[in-house]
């Protein structure tokens, strides 16, 4: 792929998570795709995939994903967005309790004919416990 089919593609990708469509996110990947991520581990093939994004989609069906930037090359690709969302669904364990949560994340892609091969998440999770009150800080 070149720098700009990489960055159409990435669009397009963000776009699917604005619309909060797993399938269509799950789809973007190839079928043995591989997403790491601190909430969810690891998972491998579209339907793992799709079920994790599902997961946090029902926990958060208000989620609203801002785009920060988008840096493209010609088999990768960064994008860092900002989510915000409230909690309506269990989220680990934890019954819904209507707390907003805003945090920013970074989509590091990398592909392979044509789909995203793998998907590294990154954001702080231990601070996305503690806002939804799951686990304490003790600060110092």
């Amino acid at each position: 792929m070149t720098a700009d089919e990489v960055r159409a593609f990435t669009e397009q990708h963000l776009r699917h998570w604005q619309a909060l469509d797993a399938a269509a996110m799950a789809a973007d990947h190839a079928p043995d795709g591989v997403v790491d991520s601190p909430s969810a581990g690891t998972h491998q093939e579209t339907e793992a995939i799709r079920k994790a994004l599902q997961w946090w989609i029902d926990s958060f069906p208000d989620m609203q994903i801002t785009k920060e930037q988008v840096v493209a090359d010609t088999d990768a690709a960064a994008i860092v967005v900002t989510i915000h969302g409230t909690q309506q669904g269990e989220f680990f364990g934890v019954p819904a309790a209507g707390q907003h949560l805003v945090f920013r994340m970074v989509l590091m892609l990398r592909f392979e004919n044509g789909l995203i091969a793998h998907e590294q998440r990154i954001y702080d999770f231990s601070g996305v416990l503690a806002r939804l009150g799951v686990i304490k800080i003790r600060s110092s």
